[in-house]
């Protein structure tokens, strides 16, 4: 993946374990109510979709109960149309999608748009539109759920 990061545009981007994460192996997100889990997670499978190219299929988000999981798939879905749409901004104006993603303290779009090459953010886009075509083979559900279907 081409970096065309510079040091001034990793200050303007907070921290965060979503975004520092390795794309390797397995993680458990961990954590009290309201700190944050569901951004964390929807962050981490656009990052799959867009960094790894992953297939929607390719990809297992669990969580306790159907509630959660339900409310967790909605997230999901919003955050990869976001990005979908802030990338095809990007293509043809990045200055406005810059504006748009500061303007909305969007940091996993900042993120993707100092991190991504004008083709990576074409290739990007094409990948996310290609998961919301297929959001339904993402599993996204219980544990419980999970092993019924096994």
């Amino acid at each position: 993946m081409t970096t065309n990061i510079t040091a001034q545009s990793m200050l303007d981007i907070p921290a965060t374990p979503a975004l520092d994460l390795e794309l390797f192996g397995m993680h458990l997100i961990e954590a009290s109510a309201g700190t944050g889990k569901t951004w964390a997670l929807s962050a981490l499978i656009v990052r799959l979709l867009v960094e790894r190219k992953l297939q929607t299929r390719q990809i297992v988000a669990t969580t306790f109960t159907r509630a959660a999981a339900a409310e967790l798939q909605d997230r999901i879905r919003k955050r990869i149309q976001e990005m979908w749409l802030l990338l095809q901004v990007a293509v043809t104006d990045l200055p406005r999608a810059q504006a748009k993603a500061t303007q909305d303290n969007d940091v996993l779009g900042l993120y993707l748009l100092t991190k991504l090459s004008i083709k990576e953010k074409q290739a990007a886009s094409a990948q996310l539109k290609l998961a919301l075509d297929t959001f339904d083979e993402l599993f996204i559900n219980t544990l419980v759920d999970k092993f019924l279907r096994c």
